[in-house]
């Protein structure tokens, strides 16, 4: 990471995750998930977690939304510990989750209403967010009238009004085709820069996009994950397309591609 990437980052750890380890019942049969699992995600930054399917990625991520209580390990986010942990981050979901029945604004709206908001000043902060969003004129719209890339930038505008300092995303472009994904990248990347106060937390089991998305790279191990590799990005924000064409760029994504193969991970 360039020194002036970094210099826009605070010091302050807003995730902290020390020696997770998680595991699910089957029968009479324990199936372990996680595996001490160490992470953390500076204010500011954008930072990736990478793996096979089933490797406990999401799972992580329900972790660090405060969904579901690890077995053992330490948790921290934004200095609260335990089962406070829930509610202190905005978590938008592998599925956009919009309800057909609310039209984009009231859609957009819900995470405010649900945090005790009245719907006339909730509707008030998202319309003024419309317009960046590549939503206005299509507030009165209902989810079946949108394309895949409007529909996610309808869920992440609902989460970037939690106003949470932590936004955790589970394989957002995950249901996109390749060319709304790649657009949607750049437009996420530009759009961060007006809130370089967040930290993100990014699930994808995409190395070129958590590459390109991110400032630091998280690899994970098949189930029971754990962290194999952590990679530090040198590229500062905004960044644009064409550096994945790059003879670094190329070389760090067959490094990572070349250890996922090499132990039978995809």
């Amino acid at each position: 990471m360039s020194e002036s990437s970094m210099a826009n980052h605070g010091d302050q750890k807003m995730v902290e995750a020390f020696g997770i380890c998680y595991s699910v019942r089957i029968g009479k049969s324990t199936l372990p998930v996680l595996e001490n699992v160490d992470f953390f995600a500076k204010q500011g930054e954008i930072v990736s977690i990478v793996g096979p399917s089933g490797c406990g990625k999401s799972t992580f991520l329900n972790i660090l939304a405060g969904l579901i209580q690890p077995d053992t390990g330490t948790l921290l986010v934004r200095a609260t510990q335990g089962d406070e942990v829930k509610g202190r981050t905005g978590y938008m979901q592998q599925k956009d989750l919009l309800l057909p029945w609310r039209n984009v604004l009231d859609n957009v709206i819900l995470g405010l209403e649900v945090q005790g908001v009245s719907k006339s000043l909730a509707r008030k902060r998202a319309i003024s967010h419309l317009d960046e969003f590549g939503l206005a004129g299509f507030e009165n719209e209902y989810p079946y009238a949108l394309s895949g890339g409007m529909k996610q930038r309808a869920a992440f505008l609902r989460t970037i009004l939690t106003d949470s300092n932590v936004l955790l995303l589970d394989e957002p472009f995950g249901a996109l085709d390749a060319l709304n994904r790649t657009q949607l990248h750049e437009w996420l990347l530009n759009l961060l820069e007006a809130y370089r106060e967040k930290s993100v937390v990014i699930v994808t089991h995409d190395v070129e996009e958590a590459l390109f998305l991110s400032d630091r790279l998280y690899v994970m191990s098949s189930r029971p994950g754990t962290i194999q590799m952590v990679e530090k990005m040198w590229l500062g924000r905004p960044r644009n397309r064409n550096i994945v064409n790059t003879p670094e760029f190329v070389d760090v994504k067959s490094r990572i591609l070349s250890h996922l193969l090499g132990v039978g991970m995809i």
